[in-house]
């Protein structure tokens, strides 16, 4: 569990959520600023199930939404691997399968367009 405290120390972050971390600032830097709309997005289950995973959750805007995966957070955005596409419930919830890769590390985002 890693957190991140209001006065720039870090509580509990082990070697490689600093590794993270850091990675995530390198690779921010330099980089223009977006203006990103607030959502209520949440993710509210991860599981994995034989050879799938599935994130369920709820607060999505109306629309559809893309599940992008990489293997490495130092990479930029467009070059991320589009794995899903759906659209959200009446009421903003999602879920979405994929196929479990076989890297031993993975990172995912969910894009609203």
């Amino acid at each position: 569990m890693h957190f991140f405290l209001r006065d720039n120390t870090f509580i509990n972050l082990t070697a490689d959520g600093l590794e993270l971390f850091e990675a995530a600032l390198e690779w921010a830097v330099n980089r223009p600023l977006t203006y990103v709309p607030p959502t209520n997005l949440q993710i509210g289950s991860i599981e994995i199930s034989g050879g799938n995973l599935t994130v369920s959750g709820t607060g999505g805007p109306a629309g559809t939404y893309r599940v992008l995966s990489s293997s490495s957070l130092s990479l930029p955005l467009d070059q991320w691997t589009p794995v899903a596409t759906n659209s959200f419930g009446a009421g903003g919830d999602f879920s979405t399968t994929i196929s479990k890769p076989s890297d031993p590390e993975r990172f995912y985002l969910i894009a609203v367009p």
